[in-house]
């Protein structure tokens, strides 16, 4: 008898952990602490995911901001190309014109601050040009300079001046006409480049405030000249200097960046030195930090953590961006898969963990069980089969002791009849015929006995076999009812074991029996044959038939026909409809605790 198991795995697992001296709660600690170190790697895996994720995306988004930058400084360059492009088509540009020409940029630019003219002027043409343009209208008019203590003074003897001539917007920037760009030496150095390549140049510089102050601007230079007379071509320019334009570097940064999202990207510019170093120009932070951001003199050598770094170029410098982000930043961009993953992880590690340990109880406990029921199963077939024993011994006891007893007696009794009949001396009519009718007697009963004897236990089947046992029971069978019986026997030895015939000739003895007085059919087989190890014996009739679900537990002979099969380690199949007749086949193993022959 075998438990049924919900899942196959479960024995599997039951005989590996015993093969291998494992107990069970060492098993399932094993299985427990795998499953929690999986969901611990994959956390740590989709974790370092993560961070590549976050990693990546800042990257490209620091790197859009880059790009908005970069496209930003490109348009301020253009408009100082538009403005030299002015001097270069015009011999005269008045400062009317100068006014109205720039006036479109500075409106589209508000990060644009100033833009102005100053043309080169040689020391020994200082009192001309500046006579010059007081005769303009500006009567204060001098080339200037800065002094350390922030106040505009007649600029030192040089041997050349770039005074801002031109300059828009005037409004609170008037005070720088006549400033001379020549007095600073990062703008000095970068106007000398411009005139040198003709192309733009930059500084980072200080230009006087308002205030007697100064204050640090991003000054882009281009080489400017107006056009020579129309009638001599190959003269020389009529005048030449630089166009300026002075721009608000943290204002156009955040315009650059402000519609980006999303936010919490800082923002560090450096600039490449002479020396080959970089030197701070700004720093921007986001706008959701909250504490100070890290001061930074030069851009880090060998950063750590996320970040972004890409270089380019601004006129004639190369400038580094450096992006790191803020601490509010990484926190918002992770996502909660990984924490997901180890809880899922854990908690189906944990659930499946005391499955298996209810599991594996449940089928210590059904195994138990199994064995008990088996043990319980086994002592009952060793006592039926003793019983089944000793009421075989009882029908030969019983079959002996009125062969010896009863039919002896009759025997003897119908002797002493026929010797009283054989006298010489004749006996009266009445007595002759009381003592043949008493023969008579004797001898059915005689017979009787016989047949009693041949039903409870016929001694051809201890002497002979089954085969003959068979033939007997068929041919009483026929003497006493009018029924055609076929038998059909062919075995592959001649005699079997005593339990194993002894089984066959009572489900052959009740198949007959149950044939013979309920079918009504008017004739009957009987099958006996040797079938790969085993005997098959089947009873056919063709009589009325019955319905084997109905009377299930009615029939004590059909009863018994299984159970005998059964206690052999065989089977008994019962086919019967109604009207269709009946076939009863048992097959029983020729070998076995049973089938051995004795």
């Amino acid at each position: 008898m075998q438990a049924r198991q919900p899942f196959r795995f479960c024995p599997w697992l039951l005989r590996w952990t015993q093969a291998l001296g494992f107990g069970r709660v060492a098993v399932l600690g094993v299985i427990l602490l795998s499953g929690l170190i999986i969901s611990i790697v994959v956390f740590g895996l989709l974790k370092e995911r993560e961070r590549q994720l976050v990693e990546a995306q800042f990257c490209h988004l620091a790197g859009n901001r880059l790009q908005a930058v970069e496209d930003t400084l490109a348009m301020r360059l253009a408009a100082l190309d538009w403005i030299s492009a002015l001097y270069a088509s015009s011999q005269d540009v008045e400062r009317l014109e100068f006014t109205t020409f720039t006036q479109s940029a500075l409106a589209r630019y508000p990060d644009l601050k100033l833009v102005g003219w100053a043309p080169r002027v040689t020391g020994a043409e200082r009192a001309a040009q500046e006579e010059i343009i007081r005769r303009e209208g500006l009567a204060d008019y001098q080339i200037r300079q800065q002094t350390a203590q922030g106040i505009l003074s007649p600029a030192e003897d040089r041997p050349t001046y770039f005074p801002i001539v031109y300059l828009n917007p005037l409004k609170n920037h008037a005070f720088l006409l006549g400033f001379d760009l020549a007095s600073q030496p990062e703008a000095f150095n970068a106007i000398r480049r411009a005139l040198k390549s003709k192309q733009r140049t930059l500084a980072i510089t200080a230009l006087p405030d308002h205030q007697g102050g100064s204050s640090s601007r991003l000054v882009l230079f281009k080489f400017a000249h107006t056009a020579p007379p129309v009638a001599d071509t190959s003269a020389a320019p009529k005048n030449e200097g630089v166009v300026f334009a002075a721009v608000d570097l943290p204002l156009m940064v955040k315009n650059a960046v402000k519609d980006f999202t999303p936010k919490g990207i800082d923002i560090y510019l450096f600039e490449e030195t002479a020396a080959g170093g970089t030197r701070l120009i700004l720093s921007r932070p986001s706008s959701q930090r909250t504490d100070p951001l890290p001061p930074l003199q030069s851009l880090p050598k060998n950063p750590s953590g996320i970040y972004f770094m890409a270089s380019f170029r601004v006129a004639d410098h190369t400038w580094w961006a450096y992006c790191t982000p803020c601490s509010m930043y990484v926190p918002e961009q992770r996502t909660r898969a990984p924490w997901v993953a180890l809880t899922v992880g854990a908690a189906a590690t944990v659930l499946i963990t005391l499955y298996l340990f209810l599991l594996l109880g449940w089928n210590r406990q059904t195994k138990a069980l199994v064995q008990k029921r088996t043990a319980e199963l086994t002592k009952e077939q060793q006592l039926l089969r003793r019983l089944l024993d000793l009421q075989e011994r009882d029908r030969k006891l019983t079959a002996f002791e009125i062969h010896d007893g009863v039919a002896q007696l009759l025997t003897g009794a119908l002797m002493k009849l026929q010797t009283l009949d054989a006298r010489k001396e004749p006996l009266p009519p009445t007595a002759a015929e009381l003592t043949h009718e008493a023969m008579q007697l004797m001898e059915e009963g005689n017979r009787e006995v016989r047949r009693l004897i041949g039903g409870l236990r016929p001694p051809m089947l201890d002497e002979l076999g089954i085969v003959p046992a068979l033939e007997y029971l068929i041919e009483e069978q026929q003497r006493r009812h009018p029924v055609a019986i076929e038998f059909r026997h062919q075995l592959s030895r001649p005699r079997l074991a005593p339990p194993l015939e002894a089984a066959l000739f009572r489900i052959g003895q009740e198949s007959v029996n149950n044939a013979v007085r309920h079918s009504r059919s008017p004739r009957i087989r009987v099958e006996l044959l040797s079938t790969n190890g085993a005997v098959r014996l089947r009873v056919q009739d063709w009589g009325d038939g019955f319905d084997p679900q109905s009377i299930r537990g009615e029939r004590f002979g059909l009863r018994s026909i299984q159970e005998r099969a059964r206690l052999l380690g065989g089977a008994a199949a019962i086919q019967s409809h109604p009207g269709q007749g009946t076939t009863i086949t048992a097959e029983l193993p020729l070998e076995g605790p049973f089938g051995e022959e004795e």
